[in-house]
């Protein structure tokens, strides 16, 4: 029988690939189990080293409704605008070719098409409540909660932090536009810290997503954090992400029992005021409401590094130690 990290359970059809860098993050207390993956290991994808195959600039993206629109930003940055139950951000992310996009953030596009019944286009009815409110209680007092239904979860953030609606997905694609990664419901340090033309960076973004493509919490951890370190700093096709470090079983003192990785990119050039290096945290667990269909869900945080504004190792882990579900 396998070790209980490699327990299987039903696969899904993989999406993406691994990544990695070694900075003490959350610490997993001694003593807790293992978690189980949904299968065995796979093998990740390259263990750093230089751009393999990249796109020139990358592409930013945020959801809302049904229909996805396409708007044309600066030198070839796309924005999506897309939400509702799209689910556009419920895959795993394989380790790409190390080569990605920068962190700039097109301007907020008008998104076309019609939403879903019910669907919110980034504020109005959204269940998270107007930007900064919320209907759950933080675990850390004056701290704001950031809740996903659509996944379950919940972790907290400072008051100084900028809560996004629960219907917004943000992330990255390449210059064709095609979606490489993807969170929900952000919310964001120090947001638009950095503006370089019609390109706004912020110190660091949060949120939650599925994973169901990867075969293991493990690789599902991995997966992220290398993906994230690539597509949101990664300028013109030159950066080095490392491989995935700090790759260990999480545990946190609300139940959540999993996989924790991160990831760096580093030697990123100077395309414009806002480039950085940059690393990517992620927590990947089975969703506990659904005991019948595992179901894994992933917390990714990327921040910019080497920055004056850089968000510091102890929020992160502190945050880190906030991620709970909704209900079990």
């Amino acid at each position: 029988m396998p070790p209980p990290a490699q327990q299987p359970y039903p696969p899904a059809q993989p999406y993406g690939t691994p990544s990695p860098y070694a900075k003490p993050g959350y610490q997993a207390p001694p003593g807790y189990p293992t978690p189980q993956a949904w299968g065995p290991p796979v093998p990740g994808g390259p263990e750093g080293g230089p751009p393999r195959g990249g796109r020139s600039k990358a592409t930013v993206w945020v959801a809302i409704g049904a229909a996805l629109a396409v708007i044309a930003a600066v030198v070839v940055t796309v924005v999506f605008v897309s939400g509702g139950k799209k689910n556009s951000d419920a895959h795993d992310t394989t380790t790409p070719p190390v080569t990605a996009t920068s962190p700039t953030v097109a301007p907020t596009p008008t998104p076309t098409g019609t939403l879903e019944p019910g669907a919110s286009g980034g504020g109005g009815d959204d269940p998270r409540g107007p930007a900064g409110s919320t209907d759950v209680t933080p675990v850390v007092p004056g701290w704001q909660a950031v809740k996903r239904q659509e996944r379950n979860s919940v972790f907290d953030v400072p008051p100084d932090w900028t809560l996004d609606s629960e219907t917004m997905d943000v992330g990255y694609g390449d210059e064709t536009g095609k979606p490489q990664v993807a969170v929900g419901a952000p919310a964001y340090y120090k947001k638009d810290i950095c503006t370089d033309g019609k390109n706004t960076v912020s110190s660091a973004t949060a949120g939650t997503k599925g994973g169901g493509g990867a075969p293991s919490l493990k690789t599902a951890a991995e997966n992220e954090a290398r993906a994230w370190a690539k597509w949101a700093f990664q300028e013109k096709g030159k950066g080095t992400v490392s491989a995935a470090q700090n790759s260990k079983a999480f545990h946190n003192a609300h139940g959540i029992t999993g996989w924790q990785a991160q990831a760096t990119i580093t030697g990123v050039p100077k395309a414009n005021k806002c480039s950085s290096n940059g690393i990517a945290y992620t927590v990947a667990w089975l969703d506990p409401a659904q005991p019948d269909k595992p179901t894994p869900v992933v917390w990714v945080l990327w921040a910019r590094q080497g920055v004056p504004d850089q968000i510091s190792q102890a929020m992160v882990d502190q945050i880190m130690s906030t991620i709970r579900p909704m209900k079990q």
